[in-house]
């Protein structure tokens, strides 16, 4: 059962047809063949062929070790290990998106500031200029508003 379930379950070969593999697979699981069962957890655990459940995954990996098959507790250290990693990654990059959105408000808002500065800045020499030479300009400063 065990041998069928990894023939159909081979993407390579022209017969893959993943659910005679996982019938195969369960039918040989349920005769506490561990590999039927490894290869049933891992399916499970990170969604290959099937819709990911790491519970169920975890269950079968938990029972391939109870059977003798060591193996199935490397699948689950690196999937720990896989999840912290996964956790860690999204944690930074929600970081980094928060970061550049406060920084980016912050430039537009510096910038707006400064804006507002040398428009005053302008405004004043404007009306300075105006104020020393009335007869140089043909239009006034309020005029131009």
């Amino acid at each position: 059962m065990y041998q069928l379930g990894k023939i159909y379950s081979d993407k390579k070969l022209p017969f893959y047809n993943i659910d005679k593999a996982m019938s195969f697979f369960l039918e040989a699981s349920n005769h506490n063949n561990s590999y039927a069962q490894l290869q049933l957890g891992i399916m499970y655990l990170w969604g290959k062929g099937v819709k990911n459940d790491s519970d169920l995954g975890k269950q079968y990996l938990l029972q391939t070790i109870i059977n003798g098959n060591e193996f199935a507790q490397q699948i689950l250290d690196s999937y720990e290990t896989y999840r912290l990693q996964y956790v860690m990654n999204v944690s930074y990059k929600l970081f980094n998106n928060l970061f550049d959105t406060i920084s980016n408000q912050n430039k537009r808002a510096s910038t707006n500031v400064a804006d507002q500065y040398y428009r005053n800045l302008s405004k004043k020499a404007m009306i300075e200029e105006q104020l020393k030479n009335p007869y140089k300009h043909s239009t006034s400063y309020e005029s131009e508003k």
